[in-house]
């Protein structure tokens, strides 16, 4: 009984050994412009809402996270799991109501139930839509021509 239940650590033991054979290096990290696309996109309009891409070495129990800093230094938590997906997307589901202008830096990362870990980082962009910034300088132009035109009268 007892080289049995020795029998049973060692099996153990070797299968957890051997499990840790996930190769680190395969885990990335992408912005991306939609649940479901593996295409890479470094900058979104405020309007859009950035997604993440993890991509996992492989397809065994694990635990994603990722950290969001914001341009204002705040940040935002994420986390996905477990899963025995390969391949995970997500994004912030405030999104709406947090987004902000500017560089956000994302930090991700895995835990793999046979062991192991590992992360990665990935930044994008958010700018104001340009259709925005064109009215708001329209609308300086208009501010600053009636000013004139109302100065002019005055000095008439």
């Amino acid at each position: 009984m007892r080289t049995s239940v020795l029998a049973r650590i060692a099996l153990v033991a070797g299968l957890m050994l051997g499990a840790t054979a996930v190769h680190a290096d395969d885990f990335s990290v992408n912005p991306v412009g939609s649940d479901g696309s593996s295409t890479v996109k470094t900058i979104f309009g405020f309007d859009e809402t950035p997604f993440l891409h993890l991509h996992l070495p492989s397809n065994a129990l694990n635990f994603t996270t990722s950290f969001w800093n914001a341009p204002s230094s705040t940040s935002y938590f994420t986390s996905h799991g477990p899963s025995t997906d390969q391949d995970v997307w997500f994004s912030l589901v405030n999104w709406n109501t947090i987004r902000e202008k500017g560089l956000w830096n994302v930090n991700a990362g895995v835990l793999f139930a046979q062991g192991g870990s590992a992360s990665d980082q990935t930044s994008f962009t958010v700018t104001p839509e340009p259709m925005s910034a064109a009215l708001f300088v329209v609308g300086g132009l208009t501010l600053a021509l009636a000013s004139r035109r109302k100065k002019n009268a005055l000095n008439v």
